[in-house]
């Protein structure tokens, strides 16, 4: 094979080592011959491509994988899925008063608002808002406050976020002695905590589309 290709491109050059027309192997399906029964088998099955390649392979006797239907698809013709139209269309009047009260929330590029906050099972609730990064000193201080404060043993819940760990690991020995315990759940439970039930009510339910108008109102409602 070797010689053959040096035989070809002394006599030739470059062009002599070109595949030659015809020695490639022949595509199953192909547009001059298979075109028009591929379009009829598409058309007939617009949502299964998979019957569209049976009734193909029946037709024109040839075995080949619904990825060459797809491929010969892609190179040519393109087929989707028949729309439908609407049966009726909407009242004019109330399709405008409806459209006029669509919220449109405007883009603003400003700063957010964070809450750190520990629910109880009695729902009673400590928080602290803050316009800056919830970092792990931040944390550290809102749970070192909190420690300062209690008059009976307690247990806050916490999740394995990296400012967590963090901001638990060097003052966890220091709050113990003041009654004050961190439980870490399991990786990827955050259900267990049902703070997290708080954060889906306000994200979800609570903060109305409105709500984020502005910065100033967005701080007030949340």
């Amino acid at each position: 094979m070797v010689n053959t290709w040096l035989n070809r491109y002394q006599a030739h050059g470059l062009d002599g080592l070109k595949t030659r027309r015809g020695q490639a192997r022949r595509p199953i399906l192909q547009a001059d011959t298979d075109l028009a029964a591929v379009r009829r088998a598409v058309q007939n099955n617009r949502q299964r491509v998979s019957l569209a390649k049976a009734e193909l392979t029946k037709e024109l006797g040839k075995e080949f994988p619904t990825l060459t239907l797809r491929r010969f698809l892609k190179k040519g013709d393109r087929f989707k899925r028949i729309r439908r139209q609407v049966k009726r269309k909407p009242n004019a009047d109330i399709y405008a008063f409806k459209r006029e009260f669509l919220v449109v929330m405007p883009s603003e590029r400003s700063g957010g608002v964070n809450c750190f906050a520990l629910l109880s099972r009695d729902n009673r609730l400590h928080r602290r808002l803050t316009e800056g990064k919830v970092t792990a000193a931040w944390i550290s201080e809102q749970l070192n406050a909190l420690s300062l404060s209690l008059a009976r043993l307690t247990v806050v819940v916490l999740d394995n976020a990296s400012v967590h760990v963090k901001a638990v690991k060097e003052r966890a020995a220091v709050w113990q002695e003041l009654g004050l315990f961190v439980f870490f759940l399991p990786p990827y439970c955050p259900h267990l905590n049902i703070a997290e039930i708080l954060w889906r009510k306000l994200k979800y339910e609570w903060l109305l589309p409105e709500d984020y108008a502005d910065k100033e109102t967005l701080h007030h409602t949340v």
